[in-house]
């Protein structure tokens, strides 16, 4: 609040000190004309006519500097949305001795505090060439600020400018309450592109920035996204799958070779043996002989027999899997969806699903 009132102490006594005595008494050469008009900016105010109201109030204030006046017309600026202009004449009225004011003083200082709520402070900071000059709103001045500039909460257009240099026009976000600070550096005009003048600053329609922004600004992520990511994980361990169903169905095929090679050798051997041929040997020599000869046939068939259908079974299920796999790679790369089968991870860790969509 203190700020805001030594802020506004050059206003206010320059009011206290154009009025005079006539001020001091709360009269002047108008003051007839000027009680009038803030009688009307009342009761516009009353009415809900905010706008007429101010336009009353500030006629009635450069008539006669009324300290009154400045206060009424801050309040109608702040009923507007005007927080900087309701600020600075809020705090000017505040600063001066007038007996209205003092009796009116909780009420316009309460009312300073909610204008304040709407306004922050900006400070342009950067490397600054020689006769660089900033604008923002209707205000101008040059850099390097020695001050923030207090302004209106929300977008702040700004534009910096130099001899030689390009100007740069940007739109900053002030909060409330806070002081910004944006950095400005200007680019130099390249040798083809003639220089625009600093005087136009004033006048000179906003060009287009092309200056070096330090501004940093979010990294946009690169590299594959998380689809593609997951095409490929599938894709792996469907080749994993497939190549463990291929070793798989070699072994297997291995090993049933080598079943049925015992088997047919056993057979043979037994087929070949008179002993075993002859339906008339009966003699328990003759069968112990025949069961050793047929035995390595039979034992083959019953130890190799479970591996071997066990190693096949493994192996399509290990295709089945790669199948599915890179049907899930192939569904995952779509960017787009489509009718047709399509199968994802789940449920659990190792389960997958699939689906048709129409």
């Amino acid at each position: 609040m203190r700020r805001w009132i030594g802020r506004a102490a050059a206003l206010g006594v320059a009011a206290w000190l154009a009025g005079g005595d006539a001020l001091a008494q709360g009269r002047c050469a108008a003051q007839a004309r000027a009680d009038a008009l803030e009688q009307q900016g009342t009761r516009a105010r009353a009415e809900r006519q905010d706008a007429s109201a101010r336009d009353a109030f500030a006629e009635a204030w450069a008539l006669c500097h009324g300290a009154r006046a400045l206060a009424r017309l801050g309040l109608a600026e702040k009923a507007l949305g005007r927080w900087l202009e309701a600020e600075e004449h809020l705090a000017a009225a505040l600063a001066t001795r007038d007996p209205w004011v003092s009796r009116q003083r909780t009420v316009l200082e309460g009312e300073l505090a909610r204008a304040g709520d709407h306004v922050g402070e900006l400070l342009l900071v950067g490397e600054a060439p020689p006769g660089a000059v900033w604008s923002i709103g209707a205000r101008t001045g040059t850099l390097p600020m020695e001050r923030p500039v207090r302004v209106a909460a929300g977008p702040v257009g700004v534009t910096v400018q130099a001899p030689g240099f390009t100007a740069v026009t940007r739109e900053v976000p002030v909060a409330a309450r806070t002081v910004v600070r944006e950095r400005m550096e200007l680019a130099r005009v390249p040798a083809t592109e003639p220089a625009r003048p600093a005087a136009a600053v004033a006048v000179a329609a906003p060009v287009a920035a092309r200056a070096v922004v330090v501004r940093e600004e979010p990294a946009v992520p690169t590299g594959m996204t998380r689809r593609e990511r997951a095409a490929g994980m599938f894709r792996v361990l469907g080749g994993a799958a497939g190549g463990v169903a291929v070793a798989t169905l070699v072994a297997t095929v291995a090993l049933h070779v080598h079943r049925e090679s015992l088997i047919n050798g056993a057979n043979g051997a037994y087929v070949r043996d008179m002993r075993c041929n002859d339906n008339n040997a009966h003699l328990e020599t003759d069968v112990q002989h025949c069961d050793a000869v047929h035995g390595p046939g039979v034992e083959a068939d019953a130890s190799l027999t479970p591996w071997v259908v066990a190693g096949y079974v493994v192996s399509g299920a290990f295709a089945v899997t790669s199948g599915v796999l890179f049907a899930v790679a192939a569904s995952r790369s779509r960017e787009e969806r489509v009718a047709g089968l399509r199968c994802g991870g789940g449920p659990g860790l190792v389960g997958v699903s699939c689906g048709y969509s129409f």
